[in-house]
C-alpha cells in the first residue's frame, strides 16, 4: 500500500522518505561522494568563503547573521560540497538567497513551496547529462558516474533528487545551528571569552550547542509494522513523531 501510494506523501522522492531497498542504494551512493577528501577540499573552500562573506558588511560596523551570513555561508558550502561551479555560485546565490520566498526550506508565501526543488533539479539535470557525456576531472563528474553497490548506473533524475535533498537539508540546519550559537555567546560573555582564549574548546561548543537547542526538534516515521515503544502498542500505519530534541535533555545521559 505505502508502494501503492508512495506518489502521494509529502517529500516522496527524497532520500528520508524512501525504504530499503531503495534508500540503502542511494544512501550508499551518496556515502561514495562525500569522501575524506572531499571533506578536506571543502573545508580549505569553507576558510575561503568565511572571509569573504564576513567582507561584505565588514565595513557596516553591524550586520544580520541569518540573512547576510548564515544562509549565503551555508548555501555555498554545499554548493561546493557537490561540485557546483563557482562560476555558478552568483546564480545560486540569486535564486535560492536573496529573495524570502525562495529560499530552500522557506514557508514564506505558499508553504512548502516548490520553486526551489524546481530550480536544483534543472540545476543539477544540466549538470549531471554533460558530465556524462563529457566528463572532466570534476566533483561533478564523479557524481554522474557514480554507481549503485550493485554495480548499475542511476537514472539522471535519481542522482539529481539525491544532489538536491543534500542541498537543501544541509543549509537550513546549519543556518539555525548558526543563530543559536552566536546567540549563547552573545549572551554568555564568559563563554565568548574562554572560546576565544581556547580554541580547541569550539569542537567541543559546537557538539553541545547541536544538543542544547536543536537545530530539528522532532522528525515523523510511518510504523509499517506493529511494534511497541515505551509499552505503547503501535498499529502498523501508525504516524509516530519521534522527539530528538528532548532525547537531547535527557537527565539519564547529561547532567
Amino acid at each position: 500500500l505505502i508502494e501503492q501510494h508512495r506518489d502521494e506523501l509529502p517529500f516522496s522522492d527524497q532520500l528520508p522518505t524512501l525504504d530499503p531497498p531503495v534508500h540503502t542504494a542511494h544512501r550508499a551512493l551518496l556515502m561514495r561522494l562525500i569522501t575524506p577528501k572531499r571533506l578536506k577540499e571543502n573545508e580549505e573552500f569553507m576558510w575561503r568563503l568565511a572571509d569573504r562573506v564576513i567582507d561584505e558588511f565588514a565595513a557596516n560596523g553591524k550586520f544580520e547573521l541569518i540573512h547576510e551570513y548564515g544562509a549565503p555561508f551555508a548555501m555555498l558550502v554545499v554548493a561546493d560540497l557537490l561540485g557546483v561551479p563557482e562560476a555558478d555560485h552568483p546564480r545560486f546565490r540569486r535564486e535560492l538567497g536573496q529573495r524570502p520566498d525562495r529560499a530552500v526550506g522557506s514557508t514564506e508565501r505558499d508553504a512548502m513551496a516548490h520553486r526551489p526543488l524546481e530550480f536544483l533539479y534543472e540545476a543539477f539535470t544540466r549538470y549531471i547529462e554533460d558530465r556524462r557525456r563529457t566528463p572532466r576531472d570534476d566533483v561533478m563528474t564523479g557524481l554522474a558516474v557514480a554507481t549503485f553497490p550493485d554495480g548499475s548506473t542511476p537514472e539522471v533524475v535519481d542522482v539529481v533528487r539525491i544532489a538536491a535533498n543534500l542541498f537543501a537539508a544541509g543549509q537550513e540546519t546549519t543556518v539555525r545551528l548558526l543563530g543559536s550559537a552566536l546567540q549563547l555567546i552573545g549572551e554568555q560573555p564568559d563563554l565568548q571569552q574562554r572560546l576565544r582564549r581556547e580554541r580547541d574548546k569550539i569542537p567541543n561548543f559546537v557538539e553541545e550547542a547541536l544538543r542544547f537547542e536543536s537545530p530539528v526538534k522532532g522528525d515523523f516515521r510511518l510504523a509499517r509494522v506493529p511494534t511497541s515503544i515505551g509499552g505503547v502498542d503501535i498499529p502498523a500505519g501508525t504516524t509516530v513523531m519521534v522527539l530528538n530534541g528532548a532525547a537531547n535533555r535527557d537527565a539519564r545521559q547529561f547532567p
